[in-house]
């Protein structure tokens, strides 16, 4: 049989040589964190999604790189905005331009002609009334 030797070496001497070691390779890690960000980035911007920014269920759905969906929104977002300033802006001249034309003969005549429908259709009556009459032998 042959003899162990058992050596038993106290964790208060582990400890700081670990964290020593530890520290060392998280510092010379550190250099490459601007590469991996920039690795990260670019996956991210360029992930395939479908027309609503979201990942597609389907490969065929992943029809826009991220980046691009998210400058067709920012455009889109933009243009909504100058939009409704520009009708916040215009509120009186629109008002001003319908009232004109809902004045126009032509335009009288088409409302009168949709309302007189509308009446029309509300004064038929559409009800119809069925009744079954049955005869059954009692069997008493």
């Amino acid at each position: 049989m042959g003899t162990g030797v058992d050596i038993k070496i106290d964790q208060s001497i582990i400890k700081p040589i670990m964290e020593k070691q530890i520290a060392a390779a998280i510092i010379q890690n550190l250099g490459k964190e601007a590469e991996l960000i920039e690795k990260m980035v670019g996956i991210v911007l360029s992930q395939k999604v479908d027309s609503e920014g979201k990942p597609p269920r389907y490969p065929s759905d992943g029809k826009y790189d991220y980046l691009e969906f998210m400058v067709k929104k920012g455009i889109q977002d933009a243009a909504q905005e100058a939009f409704r300033e520009w009708l916040k802006e215009s509120t009186d001249k629109i008002k001003q331009a319908v009232v004109a034309e809902l004045k126009k003969p032509a335009r009288q005549r088409t409302m009168a002609n949709a309302f007189v429908d509308a009446i029309e259709k509300s004064l038929k009556c559409s009800w119809n009334m069925t009744c079954n009459v049955s005869f059954v032998q009692d069997r008493d």
